[in-house]
């Protein structure tokens, strides 16, 4: 199985394994060519030669229920696994110019907000079954969008998504602003009090809010223009893992003219992967980060011009390799925002993807 997709909706018990046995999948110039095409899609953060948009058109389906228990190769020992941030200064030092570059644009003015964005690479002497750690990272986050993308072309990704992009069918939609950060060690019994109906200021900070409110914002007017009613819930924490995130939700029913990929072209990136403003803050990304963010940052999933699509945020992921993965992470940084407590942030958002290969 060469191109092949596996992939495990949220809150499901089965998973579908999608493979191409026949040609290879279509490379798709731009989110404008995906108007009209049908497929499991895996598009990166900034298309380009080394990154295009991939469409998988499989020829083979099956669909399996994911079986309960435990890992069987959990023997990754804390011996043969090594997090070269950890004890690499080099690469530590490099976060710390890099947030200084940012944030001195947040502080000038040219933006409001920017992710800034890095990866970590992590060795191992063993020899990785990517079908056990899909498997385990099923069982893992059974609330996520999880998949496993094989591809020729673009590599080996694991990723447990919690960020929807965009789902629908025809008219009915949805999307998420997801953003804002708060590791669950540092608030008390918040399983419980996040259910109550006290202000979201009781327990977040001002940063966290004002930058959910910023995605939530560009959402809301991106959606104004291409839709006929616009149903908003929250915001509200959600629990992902050990982190803690405030999520908006959008229902919404497209205009007739509005096809799907016009709406993709204008939502994606976000503010809670990008920036804004949207062009400018991209740019600047592209300029100054010192890795590329490959497909880590872009989206996945089943489009249909006439079915179902269920597109998601490519987040909390890694490229899988010969003897080492590279795991993706960022965060939002604000002119209020402090360079250790942005880079425990991504280090925390590695922490789902780190776990699988550590077990």
């Amino acid at each position: 199985m060469d191109n092949f997709v596996m992939y495990r909706l949220p809150g499901e018990h089965e998973y579908t394994c999608l493979e191409q046995t026949e040609g290879m999948p279509v490379v798709i110039p731009s989110i404008e060519a995906l108007h009209g095409k049908e497929g499991f899609v895996f598009a990166p953060f900034q298309v380009d030669g080394d990154c295009p948009i991939l469409l998988l058109k499989a020829n083979k389906k099956s669909v399996f229920s994911v079986p309960p228990g435990e890992y069987k190769n959990r023997d990754f020992s804390d011996k043969s696994v090594q997090n070269d941030d950890l004890g690499d200064d080099t690469n530590r030092n490099r976060y710390g110019r890099e947030f200084r570059c940012f944030h001195k644009q947040l502080v000038e003015g040219n933006f409001k907000k920017i992710v800034l964005a890095r990866k970590s690479k992590v060795k191992t002497d063993r020899k990785f079954n990517e079908k056990e750690l899909f498997l385990e990272a099923c069982r893992c986050y059974p609330r996520q969008f999880v998949a496993l993308v094989h591809f020729i072309h673009a590599g080996v990704w694991l990723m447990a998504t919690p960020e929807i992009l965009l789902e629908g069918n025809r008219h009915e939609w949805t999307t998420m602003a997801l953003a804002g950060t708060m590791q669950m060690d540092k608030t008390a019994n918040c399983p419980q009090r996040f259910q109550d109906k006290s202000p979201l200021s009781a327990f977040w900070s001002s940063k966290n809010i004002e930058e959910q409110e910023y995605v939530t914002s560009y959402i809301n007017r991106v959606l104004q223009p291409l839709v006929e009613e616009i149903i908003v819930e929250g915001p509200c924490t959600t629990r992902v893992g050990g982190l803690l995130h405030l999520r908006t939700n959008f229902r919404f029913r497209l205009l007739s003219q509005t096809d799907v990929t016009t709406l993709l072209k204008r939502l994606f990136p976000t503010p809670a992967v990008c920036g804004i403003p949207k062009e400018s803050s991209k740019e600047f990304i592209l300029q100054h980060e010192h890795n590329s963010r490959r497909y880590y940052s872009g989206f996945s999933g089943l489009i249909s011009p006439e079915g179902d699509t269920r597109l998601y945020v490519t987040l909390r992921c890694m490229e899988i390799k010969n003897g080492f993965c590279e795991l993706y992470a960022g965060s939002g940084l604000m002119p209020e925002s402090k360079e250790e407590n942005e880079y425990q942030e991504t280090k925390a958002k590695m922490q789902p993807m780190l776990a699988l290969i550590k077990k």
